[in-house]
Protein backbone atom coordinates (compact mmCIF):
# COMPACT_ATOMS: atom_id res chain seq x y z
CA UNK A 1 0.00 0.00 0.00
CA UNK A 2 1.49 3.02 -0.96
CA UNK A 3 0.77 6.02 1.50
CA UNK A 4 3.37 8.43 0.15
CA UNK A 5 0.18 10.56 -1.15
CA UNK A 6 -1.08 11.85 1.85
CA UNK A 7 2.13 14.19 3.02
CA UNK A 8 1.09 15.71 -0.38
CA UNK A 9 -2.62 15.79 -0.05
CA UNK A 10 -2.17 17.25 3.54
CA UNK A 11 0.73 19.81 2.35
CA UNK A 12 -1.69 20.91 -0.28
CA UNK A 13 -4.92 20.57 1.69
CA UNK A 14 -3.10 23.37 4.21
CA UNK A 15 -1.07 24.89 2.04
CA UNK A 16 2.32 23.31 3.94
CA UNK A 17 5.91 22.81 2.57
CA UNK A 18 5.76 19.36 1.13
CA UNK A 19 9.27 18.06 2.58
CA UNK A 20 8.13 19.27 5.97
CA UNK A 21 5.11 17.50 5.65
CA UNK A 22 6.94 14.44 4.38
CA UNK A 23 9.34 14.56 7.60
CA UNK A 24 6.54 14.80 9.97
CA UNK A 25 4.95 11.96 8.97
CA UNK A 26 7.76 9.71 8.48
CA UNK A 27 9.19 10.67 12.06
CA UNK A 28 6.21 9.69 13.80
CA UNK A 29 4.49 6.61 11.81
CA UNK A 30 6.97 3.72 12.88
CA UNK A 31 5.36 5.12 16.70
CA UNK A 32 1.69 5.09 14.89
CA UNK A 33 2.58 1.46 13.30
CA UNK A 34 3.84 -0.08 15.80
CA UNK A 35 0.77 1.11 18.47
CA UNK A 36 3.43 3.23 20.42
CA UNK A 37 0.56 6.42 19.72
CA UNK A 38 -3.12 6.27 19.19
CA UNK A 39 -4.01 7.91 15.88
CA UNK A 40 -5.73 10.82 17.78
CA UNK A 41 -2.01 11.34 19.37
CA UNK A 42 -0.93 11.26 15.80
CA UNK A 43 -3.07 13.83 14.54
CA UNK A 44 -2.62 16.06 17.77
CA UNK A 45 1.35 15.38 17.09
CA UNK A 46 1.31 16.34 13.60
CA UNK A 47 -1.25 19.19 13.76
CA UNK A 48 1.19 20.78 16.72
CA UNK A 49 4.49 20.25 14.50
CA UNK A 50 3.12 21.35 11.56
CA UNK A 51 0.38 23.77 12.90
CA UNK A 52 -1.85 23.19 11.00
CA UNK A 53 -4.91 24.89 13.17
CA UNK A 54 -7.83 22.15 12.04
CA UNK A 55 -9.08 20.66 15.48
CA UNK A 56 -10.47 18.28 12.98
CA UNK A 57 -7.33 17.39 11.40
CA UNK A 58 -7.31 13.22 10.86
CA UNK A 59 -4.77 11.71 8.77
CA UNK A 60 -6.52 7.86 8.66
CA UNK A 61 -9.54 10.23 7.34
CA UNK A 62 -7.35 11.67 4.60
CA UNK A 63 -5.50 8.36 4.13
CA UNK A 64 -8.93 6.81 3.52
CA UNK A 65 -10.30 9.82 1.52
CA UNK A 66 -8.15 8.44 -1.49
CA UNK A 67 -6.78 5.40 -1.16
CA UNK A 68 -7.76 3.09 -4.04
CA UNK A 69 -7.31 -0.82 -4.82
CA UNK A 70 -4.85 -2.06 -7.43
CA UNK A 71 -7.32 -3.55 -9.82
CA UNK A 72 -3.44 -5.86 -11.45
CA UNK A 73 -2.27 -6.41 -7.63
CA UNK A 74 -5.75 -7.58 -6.65
CA UNK A 75 -6.01 -10.08 -9.96
CA UNK A 76 -2.05 -11.16 -9.66
CA UNK A 77 -3.15 -12.26 -5.89
CA UNK A 78 -6.54 -13.62 -6.80
CA UNK A 79 -4.62 -16.12 -8.79
CA UNK A 80 -1.77 -16.52 -6.60
CA UNK A 81 -4.14 -17.63 -3.86
CA UNK A 82 -5.30 -20.50 -5.79
CA UNK A 83 -2.22 -21.94 -5.74
CA UNK A 84 -0.40 -21.04 -2.90
CA UNK A 85 -0.76 -19.40 0.61
CA UNK A 86 -1.06 -15.71 1.08
CA UNK A 87 -0.21 -13.49 4.12
CA UNK A 88 -0.33 -10.11 4.50
CA UNK A 89 2.17 -8.58 6.51
CA UNK A 90 1.31 -4.85 6.80
CA UNK A 91 2.48 -1.29 8.94
CA UNK A 92 -0.79 -0.30 9.74
CA UNK A 93 -3.19 1.64 12.81
CA UNK A 94 -6.29 0.88 14.54
CA UNK A 95 -8.91 0.55 12.31
CA UNK A 96 -6.69 0.51 8.93
CA UNK A 97 -7.04 -3.05 8.48
CA UNK A 98 -10.75 -3.25 8.82
CA UNK A 99 -11.11 0.24 6.04
CA UNK A 100 -9.24 -2.04 3.84
CA UNK A 101 -11.28 -5.67 3.80
CA UNK A 102 -14.24 -3.76 3.72
CA UNK A 103 -13.96 -1.09 1.11
CA UNK A 104 -11.48 -3.90 -0.82
CA UNK A 105 -8.52 -2.13 -1.10
CA UNK A 106 -6.76 -5.42 -0.67
CA UNK A 107 -8.29 -8.33 -2.53
CA UNK A 108 -11.00 -10.41 -1.15
CA UNK A 109 -8.84 -13.86 -0.82
CA UNK A 110 -8.90 -16.22 2.21
CA UNK A 111 -5.94 -15.29 3.85
CA UNK A 112 -3.28 -18.01 5.43
CA UNK A 113 -1.94 -15.40 7.54
CA UNK A 114 -2.50 -11.62 8.34
CA UNK A 115 0.01 -9.75 11.14
CA UNK A 116 -0.81 -6.05 11.48
CA UNK A 117 2.45 -3.90 12.93
CA UNK A 118 0.10 -2.20 16.41
CA UNK A 119 -1.01 -5.85 16.72
CA UNK A 120 2.78 -6.87 17.17
CA UNK A 121 4.16 -3.83 18.63
CA UNK A 122 6.71 -3.93 15.72
CA UNK A 123 7.39 -2.23 12.39
CA UNK A 124 8.76 -4.06 9.14
CA UNK A 125 11.43 -5.12 9.01
CA UNK A 126 12.02 -5.25 12.62
CA UNK A 127 13.08 -8.74 13.60
CA UNK A 128 9.75 -9.13 15.92
CA UNK A 129 7.30 -8.96 12.94
CA UNK A 130 9.26 -10.82 10.41
CA UNK A 131 9.40 -13.65 12.77
CA UNK A 132 5.79 -13.46 13.20
CA UNK A 133 5.18 -14.00 9.46
CA UNK A 134 7.43 -17.03 9.67
CA UNK A 135 5.91 -18.89 12.99
CA UNK A 136 2.36 -17.60 12.09
CA UNK A 137 2.63 -18.95 8.65
CA UNK A 138 4.56 -22.46 9.44
CA UNK A 139 6.97 -21.78 6.42
CA UNK A 140 10.77 -21.40 6.28
CA UNK A 141 12.53 -18.25 5.42
CA UNK A 142 13.97 -19.84 2.09
CA UNK A 143 10.46 -20.58 1.12
CA UNK A 144 8.86 -17.22 1.71
CA UNK A 145 8.08 -14.66 -1.13
CA UNK A 146 8.20 -11.29 0.29
CA UNK A 147 6.73 -7.75 -2.21
CA UNK A 148 6.85 -4.83 -0.45
CA UNK A 149 7.07 -1.26 -1.88
CA UNK A 150 10.20 -0.27 0.19
CA UNK A 151 13.36 -1.27 -0.81
CA UNK A 152 14.39 -1.13 3.30
CA UNK A 153 11.64 -3.69 4.15
CA UNK A 154 12.89 -6.07 1.29
CA UNK A 155 16.26 -6.02 2.17
CA UNK A 156 15.44 -6.75 5.54
CA UNK A 157 13.51 -10.02 4.65
CA UNK A 158 16.05 -11.06 2.49
CA UNK A 159 18.67 -10.64 5.28
CA UNK A 160 16.42 -13.34 6.71
CA UNK A 161 16.47 -15.78 3.98
CA UNK A 162 13.52 -14.71 2.31
CA UNK A 163 13.03 -13.94 -1.07
CA UNK A 164 11.90 -10.52 -1.87
CA UNK A 165 10.69 -8.05 -4.69
CA UNK A 166 9.88 -4.35 -5.28
CA UNK A 167 6.54 -3.51 -6.39
CA UNK A 168 6.39 -0.01 -7.50
CA UNK A 169 3.00 1.59 -7.14
CA UNK A 170 4.57 3.83 -9.79
CA UNK A 171 4.59 0.82 -12.06
CA UNK A 172 2.37 -1.49 -11.28
CA UNK A 173 2.32 -3.72 -14.63
CA UNK A 174 6.29 -4.04 -14.45
CA UNK A 175 5.99 -5.28 -10.66
CA UNK A 176 3.07 -7.26 -11.53
CA UNK A 177 5.25 -8.89 -14.35
CA UNK A 178 8.69 -9.42 -12.11
CA UNK A 179 6.52 -11.26 -9.54
CA UNK A 180 5.02 -13.51 -12.35
CA UNK A 181 8.71 -13.76 -13.80
CA UNK A 182 9.74 -14.54 -10.02
CA UNK A 183 7.11 -17.23 -9.44
CA UNK A 184 7.52 -19.20 -12.85
CA UNK A 185 11.44 -19.14 -12.63
CA UNK A 186 11.94 -20.78 -8.93
CA UNK A 187 10.89 -24.16 -9.22
CA UNK A 188 10.45 -24.06 -4.91
CA UNK A 189 8.04 -21.73 -5.79
CA UNK A 190 5.31 -24.08 -5.58
CA UNK A 191 5.85 -24.67 -1.98
CA UNK A 192 6.37 -20.74 -0.97
CA UNK A 193 4.16 -18.64 0.86
CA UNK A 194 3.85 -14.98 -0.21
CA UNK A 195 3.49 -11.83 1.81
Amino acid sequence: MDHSYVPRLVSDRYSLDAKETEIAFWGFADKLCRGDITPNEFNDTIREKLKIKDSSFDWTALNNEKVVPIPESHQLLENIAKHLPVGLLSDTWPGLPEFFHDNKIVPAIDYAVEIYSHKIKSVKPEEKIMRQAEIKSKTKPKNILFVDDKQVNVAGAKKRGWHGVIFDPQNVQLSVEKIMTYLGSHPASRSHSSF
